[in-house]
């Protein structure tokens, strides 16, 4: 079962969270060597996922495994990923895993507050 994590964030900024996976019993980490990552937020559940306008994967670079055997990922969007984000709004998300055995599951999945930025021009 996927954790449900709300989390907020600016548009145009870093978007920068750490996950960690844990086994069926909810506290105990999974050992994530080998797992393959996918992070996709969107207006609409529904929406294909080609219409995501955030889309992050461990193949892409932007979920890395940081402790294996302690099952931590992070997740980090580029301010080039985010300033097309419409803003005041709400993405629903998901972070998913694949092992070396081909078995797929949803790690954490919630909403998004994404507000609006203040200054557009970065420092």
């Amino acid at each position: 079962m996927a954790s449900v994590i709300d989390l907020e964030a600016t548009r145009g900024d870093t978007w920068d969270w750490e996950f960690t996976v844990l086994q069926r019993d909810r506290v105990t980490p999974q050992d994530i060597t080998g797992a393959q990552f996918r992070f996709t937020g969107k207006y609409d559940a529904a929406d294909a996922d080609v219409d995501a306008p955030i889309v992050g994967s461990t193949s892409g670079g932007q979920c890395q495994v940081t402790d294996a055997s302690g099952g931590i990922v992070r997740v980090r969007i580029t301010p080039a990923q985010t300033g097309g984000v419409s803003a005041p709004t709400n993405l629903r998300y998901d972070l998913q895993a694949t092992d070396g055995a081909g078995n797929v599951w949803t790690v954490a999945r919630g909403r998004i507050r994404v507000e609006a930025d203040i200054s557009l021009t970065q420092p």
